[in-house]
């Protein structure tokens, strides 16, 4: 899974840098990694990360980890193709997510903790700050910014893209 997950995430900076160039096949490659990490994560969740001799009771929480963050990558992908609802995705996910975060740490913290245990957490931990951080800059950068960098700043489709963005908000109520 580990190859996998690599091959996806270069796959996402590779269609990401296409799309940002306005180059075509950006978005379909953007897409496909997207959709391959959420796939990844939501059955398989960190059981991957599973050693033989960790205890059984991970199953649950790596369950929950990766439902977590296919969510995640949803909410990254709503906001990254400019389509309504990406920000209540993030909203919703980054508490969850840093609550993950002061958990794992915790647990990394505890000395109790065998190798292995602390492998697991390790993972986890850097995963989480990866995405939760990523996900801060695009809650940060304004969706008009978004649709700026993909159109071309000032060009009709630019324009078109914004007036249709600002109708879905008002639509929606979020104005």
């Amino acid at each position: 899974m580990k190859f996998t997950e690599r091959v996806a995430i270069v796959l996402f900076v590779i269609g990401f840098t296409l799309k940002g160039s306005q180059i075509q096949g950006g978005d379909i490659i953007l897409v496909s990694a997207l959709a391959s990490l959420c796939l990844l994560y939501f059955p398989l969740g960190f059981y991957s990360l599973k050693k033989p001799n960790l205890p059984h009771r991970f199953i649950i929480p790596s369950l929950l980890y990766g439902l977590a963050l296919a969510t995640m990558i949803v909410g990254l992908f709503f906001k990254l193709m400019i389509l309504p609802g990406g920000e209540a995705w993030q909203v919703i996910c980054s508490p969850v997510w840093l609550i993950a975060i002061i958990f794992n740490i915790l647990k990394l913290r505890n000395n109790n903790s065998n190798s292995d245990v602390k492998l697991y957490y390790r993972s986890i931990l850097i995963k989480n700050v990866f995405l939760i951080l990523f996900n801060l800059i695009l809650y940060i950068v304004p969706t008009e910014n978004l649709i700026d960098l993909f159109n071309g700043k000032g060009t009709p489709a630019s324009e078109q893209m914004k007036d249709y963005y600002h109708n879905q908000k008002k639509l929606n109520g979020d104005y």
